[in-house]
């Protein structure tokens, strides 16, 4: 195993804290999470129940007022437990399929930060 003791993402990631829906074991059932950066190739979403690697996510991101900001599919490429150093539970997310519209939105995010 090779250490090259530099960060290994591809994109540098832009701090949002919001609520994500994503769909668990059927097509009705949502959960709720949430956000904790986002990047253009995916996001890290904070959930103490994260679906095993490889897995396909459907979700959408909501606004605070419940406005969708993003949509789309993802695939989990990472999963992370809780630490004493304070890092979240959750889930790295790979974006698989944007809508034009989240693609843009997610560019004027990034964009401003």
């Amino acid at each position: 195993m090779s250490s090259s003791g530099g960060n290994r993402r591809k994109y540098q990631r832009t701090g949002l804290n919001l609520v994500v829906q994503h769909r668990v074991d059927s097509l009705e059932a949502f959960t709720q999470d949430r956000t904790l950066n986002v990047s253009p190739g995916g996001m890290f979403m904070r959930t103490d129940k994260p679906r095993p690697v490889g897995s396909q996510v459907y979700f959408q991101v909501l606004m605070h007022d419940g406005t969708k900001l993003l949509e789309g599919l993802a695939r989990v490429v990472r999963v992370v437990e809780a630490n004493e150093a304070g890092v979240p539970a959750g889930m790295a997310l790979e974006f698989i399929n944007l809508d034009d519209e989240s693609r843009e939105l997610l560019h004027d995010i990034i964009g401003k930060h």
